[in-house]
């Protein structure tokens, strides 16, 4: 049960709630696009508002969200930014509050790596993100 409204300025979190768990499970990335494709409309239906919001653990977890799968580069209000140097639980959305720096600041291992055939092998392990003409991608 999501501890927000249900619904608000348009953004429905139990919806938002029930996609996170879809496809993030606790403590790991969401699944990759386009699997991932109804979180990823939901967490940019949270973006598109521009009224404060109540339900907090709902627009934090929206932005976790958004930094696994976007370049993010927001100013965030100190309240916020002090919120997300501390580990707390987002619950019941699978998120803790830490998890923003390491999505925000890092890419995992596997998407760096040229030999899919690894993948498997890695699937929690992260290197600094970089801007991707600096990146050395592979195709």
């Amino acid at each position: 049960e999501v501890l927000c409204p249900y619904q608000e300025h348009g953004v429905d979190w139990a919806l938002f709630l029930e996609e996170a768990c879809r496809y993030c499970a606790p403590g790991r990335p969401c699944e990759g696009q386009p699997a991932s494709d109804p979180l990823i409309e939901r967490m940019q239906a949270v973006f598109q508002q521009d009224l404060p919001f109540k339900c907090i653990p709902g627009l934090l977890s929206a932005m976790i969200v958004s930094s696994q799968f976007f370049l993010v580069k927001t100013d965030m209000l100190p309240e916020v930014q002090e919120l997300m140097r501390e580990n707390w639980t987002l619950a019941p959305f699978p998120f803790h509050t830490l998890q923003y720096s390491l999505y925000a600041n890092m890419v995992p291992a596997r998407l760096m790596m040229c030999d899919r055939t690894l993948w498997d092998f890695m699937p929690n392990v992260y290197v600094p993100r970089v801007h991707p003409e600096n990146s050395g991608r592979c195709g």
